[in-house]
């Protein structure tokens, strides 16, 4: 058994912070929870490590599961060593001294921070800082981890670094383990499962990779993607797409990854979709990828499959990243599935 939410609300007075969530979070791996700023996410973290309880509907855990939280400002107490900060929970539990002093230095080890013990949180960087608070949520042995934007407060280079580590740590430990981000790049990268949430309603949960290629909404296939996906009617790319009766009539909106517009030579007829017409308008080169921007009629399309310098007016759809969408955002075709 996962964390199950059944029928859970949360409400602050007037407001409603979370609506009607039903899903369950998988055992033993590593989810993600994504989503913009103010839509819910931390209150559900909360809501699962009980410091919350739910206006209406049940959270279920795994029986006697211990579960740690890791706080976005790390919450380290600022007058003990990091030794110290890592005991406290145990010393609360009243756990012998030795047995403290043993799983404080296996996690400094595991974590990489024995030469940190005798050091206050002051004197250390922020990835040091995050690894005492990951230890010290470790030290009472959960079955259940939570953390809360962990890498937010770390720069560039130390975010890619730890968001391999945070992977390899689950791995090693095979707990639970929740972590929330509004950084789409962390979520698609260290999750093996993933909830994107959005003014409090789950708009899809599944694996990372299917969330991409089968965004249920459109809400989803523009949070998710970087560049983001274009969006157009079906109208602006005039008959160009090689749809039936039905899906043309029911088609509102054509979504289309930047990566799926492409030079049409290049690739074999049965892996495209269609052919449009587009004006080269600009290129911007970002390190090893070249984006760009495409004129179709009055709309602009960014692609990131086009070689610099690369001419022409005629370019290719790939089945693969070009999906349907209904008059109310919903999910009707993939391109893949043509």
């Amino acid at each position: 058994m996962g964390i199950q939410f059944d029928a859970v609300s949360m409400r602050y007075g007037q407001q409603t912070v979370l609506q009607q969530l039903n899903f369950e979070i998988p055992s033993g791996v590593l989810t993600t929870i994504l989503g913009p700023s103010g839509c819910g996410k931390s209150t559900l973290l909360m809501l699962i490590a009980g410091l919350l309880k739910p206006s209406t509907g049940t959270i279920k855990l795994p029986e006697k599961t211990t579960v740690g939280m890791v706080f976005q400002d790390y919450a380290l107490y600022p007058h003990l060593t990091v030794q110290e900060n890592i005991a406290f929970p145990l010393k609360m539990q009243h756990i012998r001294k030795k047995e403290r002093q043993q799983r404080v230095q296996a996690l400094a080890t595991q974590l990489q921070i024995t030469d940190c013990l005798v050091k206050k949180p002051h004197a250390l960087s922020g990835g040091q800082q995050q690894r005492v608070a990951i230890a010290r949520a470790l030290a009472k042995q959960p079955g259940i981890l939570l953390l809360d934007e962990p890498l937010s407060n770390l720069d560039a280079r130390l975010r890619l670094e730890m968001r391999d580590f945070l992977k390899q740590l689950q791995t090693q430990l095979q707990i639970t383990m929740v972590i929330v981000t509004h950084d789409q790049d962390e979520a698609l990268h260290m999750g093996q499962s993933m909830l994107v949430l959005n003014d409090g309603v789950v708009q899809q949960f599944g694996r990372p990779n299917q969330i991409y290629q089968r965004p249920q909404n459109l809400f989803v296939a523009r949070f998710i993607g970087n560049p983001m996906i274009n969006t157009l009617s079906l109208a602006a790319l005039a008959g160009a797409l090689n749809l039936t009766a039905t899906q043309q009539a029911a088609t509102a909106t054509i979504a289309i990854r930047p990566e799926s517009i492409i030079a049409p030579a290049e690739y074999p007829s049965e892996q495209l979709l269609g052919t449009f017409k587009g004006r080269v308008n600009n290129q911007e080169t970002f390190g090893s990828e070249t984006r760009t921007a495409l004129q179709i009629g009055s709309k602009t399309v960014i692609s990131t499959a086009i070689n610099v310098g690369q001419a022409g007016d005629q370019w290719g759809l790939l089945k693969s990243g070009v999906l349907g969408y209904d008059a109310a955002g919903q999910l009707l075709w993939a391109g893949d599935e043509q």
